[in-house]
């Protein structure tokens, strides 16, 4: 976001024209702590003024006026193969996901004041926004202000048009407040819809796993890991659902695969800390 923000300054600056592009990359999605962060960035495509030529017919010396552009040029942070164009962006809509990015942040650092006054900035730009709303609601659920968050869920899932999120969200809230009717009510509107996200997959799969449900669990993890097989999260889930379960050898597979599928040193040292313990037990 930052190569696209200097881009538009130097664009401006020197009366180029430039568009955006909204691209995914390879790990899509990660997990740090409870927050979800999805590989997606915005790039830059920039191009000389249009110009105006002066066209005249041999016919009827008729005389019109056609533009056009010279080829583009394509910066973008981090180029790879593995990228995939998920769609064109627009100014109002780039402006809106560069708050977007510096309320997620204050997120993460806890600082909900400027996660709740960057996420309505945004939302100047893209109010019916699902991300913006999603943690708007968060942001007031870690104050303790439930009533709010409630609020801004089902005003989302009324109007915003990827709900997904938002009642994932609602439903944790439901069930941390033992609703559970209404909980299990958006849970089976959520098991009816098509999720391209195995981050919903994987907060049910878990939610299976805490009440003791092991075989939904291995379930709801699988369609995460079909979605992500990179998502060494969900290879742990499937790990301990399979133990549960006394299936030790499946728990020792989703272990190798959980191993082979994290970067992070200390984790990976964990995960095979577990693994010679399961390995005793065969």
């Amino acid at each position: 976001m930052s190569l696209a923000v200097a881009t538009t300054a130097l664009a401006n600056l020197a009366n180029i024209q430039i568009e955006y592009q909204l691209i995914d990359s390879t790990p899509v999605y990660q997990l740090s702590g409870s927050v979800a962060n999805k590989g997606i960035h915005i790039r830059s495509l920039i191009y000389k003024p249009v110009t105006t030529e002066a066209v005249t017919t041999s016919s009827n010396n008729a005389t019109s006026f056609s533009n056009y552009s010279e080829g583009g040029l394509i910066i973008d942070y981090f180029p790879s193969e593995d990228g995939r164009f998920i769609g064109n962006v627009s100014y109002e809509e780039y402006i809106a996901v560069y708050y977007r990015n510096i309320a997620a942040e204050a997120l993460n650092n806890d600082d909900y004041s400027g996660a709740y006054w960057n996420t309505l900035e945004s939302m100047k730009y893209d109010p019916l926004s699902s991300d913006a709303l999603n943690m708007l609601a968060v942001a007031y659920k870690r104050i303790g202000v439930l009533d709010k968050a409630e609020e801004i869920y089902l005003y989302g899932i009324n109007h915003a048009k990827d709900k997904l999120t938002l009642m994932k969200n609602y439903h944790i809230l439901l069930t941390s407040q033992n609703r559970a009717l209404e909980a299990e009510t958006i849970n089976r509107r959520l098991s009816t819809m098509n999720d391209p996200s195995p981050i919903h997959w994987f907060n049910v799969a878990k939610h299976s796993y805490d009440v003791n449900d092991y075989s939904d669990a291995i379930r709801f993890y699988s369609r995460a890991i079909e979605i992500a097989p990179y998502l060494h999260e969900a290879h742990i889930g499937m790990a301990l659902s399979y133990y549960q379960l006394g299936q030790v050898e499946s728990a020792e597979r989703a272990l190798n695969r959980a191993i082979n599928n994290v970067n992070d040193f200390s984790t990976r040292n964990l995960y095979e800390s577990k693994l010679n313990a399961l390995r005793r037990l065969l």
